[in-house]
């Protein structure tokens, strides 16, 4: 089981690098695929160590870790595809199982086949604003702004205290040159979260902003 402990350990750091202020706000790196990616890797690695630890025999059942030879990521969230199709079989109304299936189709570049099932996750649980958050994501894998602005609106409408989806769609208003909703947006996500470890990021973009 240690190697889905490193999964986990992994997937934090991915999360942390994805939240990086200057990175998140100034890149055209898109950090989507950071956090995603951190958030597969800590579900496919505790999911490893839950079936680890109800198995007899170490080795089987295990999800691959980033530490074996020739570990292959793919075949790790093919197999979390696996899971949670498994999960939705037993439970078509799990709304969880289909947004999680959904985020690891989107990082596999199936972002098609992620929206349906994020699409069914709103459908099942549509006061859900975390749902919108994750089906924005997969809008920005395919650059399409409008609708993934769309979809913060609805996370915000749903979860108005939510810094990180005023901070998102804020950095969206700014890659389309929307200066006033960044700014709006930013300045929102540091009221209502004034320590966030990107704020530093967060303030010099909104300096750079009022200056244009």
């Amino acid at each position: 089981m240690r190697g889905c402990g490193c999964l986990v350990i992994f997937g934090l750091l991915f999360i942390v690098g994805g939240l990086s202020g200057e990175y998140v706000l100034r890149g055209t790196h898109s950090p989507e695929a950071l956090w995603i990616l951190g958030i597969i890797l800590v579900v496919v690695g505790i999911l490893g160590l839950i079936i680890g630890g109800q198995q007899p025999d170490r080795n089987a059942g295990q999800l691959p870790s980033l530490e074996q030879p020739g570990a292959d990521l793919d075949k790790a969230l093919r197999q979390q595809i696996a899971h949670y199709t498994k999960a939705i079989e037993l439970d078509p109304h799990d709304a969880i199982a289909y947004v999680e299936r959904g985020l690891a189709h989107v990082q596999l570049g199936d972002v098609q086949q992620g929206m349906v099932d994020c699409d069914k996750a709103i459908e099942l649980a549509p006061d859900h604003p975390l749902m919108y958050i994750i089906r924005a994501t997969a809008y920005l894998r395919v650059e399409d702004l409008p609708k993934a602005i769309a979809d913060y609106d609805k996370a915000i409408e749903l979860d108005p205290d939510d810094a990180g989806a005023y901070r998102d769609r804020g950095r969206i208003h700014d890659r389309r040159g929307d200066a006033e909703r960044a700014i709006a947006d930013l300045e929102k996500t540091l009221s209502l979260d004034p320590d966030q470890p990107f704020a530093w990021g967060i303030r010099q973009r909104v300096e750079e902003l009022k200056r244009l």
